[in-house]
């Protein structure tokens, strides 16, 4: 299985689906965007397929950190993210081209939803 990292867009309505694929001699980084309505998907037509970001890569990882729900104390960094209801607080993402150094990792702070009922 193919690692993926889903984020809804605080920009707009739509969940963002990272997917790292496979074509036998190199891996590549693509992302699929949703339109979110209530929730739920919205099938746009004409159907948007997936964008490629990145291809000619050796490896990509993704990694989640998140707060324990009981202590609030910062967690580990975990290679899969297993709690879909809460978000993770940071998400790392590491590219190794096939040629040339590494990418610095990126970050990614998906927005949190407050106490309050709005986005902090």
């Amino acid at each position: 299985m193919s690692p993926r990292c889903r984020i809804i867009s605080a920009a707009g309505p739509y969940l963002h689906e990272l997917e790292v694929q496979d074509d036998g001699q190199a891996l590549r980084l693509t992302v699929s965007l949703t339109l979110l309505q209530a929730g739920t998907r919205i099938e746009e037509q004409p159907v948007r397929g997936a964008e490629l970001l990145v291809d000619g890569l050796k490896a990509v990882r993704l990694r989640y950190r998140g707060r324990d729900p009981r202590t609030g104390a910062l967690m580990d960094w975990q290679e899969q993210w297993a709690t879909p209801a809460r978000l993770p607080v940071l998400v790392s993402i590491e590219i190794i081209p096939q040629q040339g150094p590494a990418w610095p990792p990126l970050l990614v702070a998906p927005p949190q939803y407050g106490r309050a009922g709005g986005w902090r």
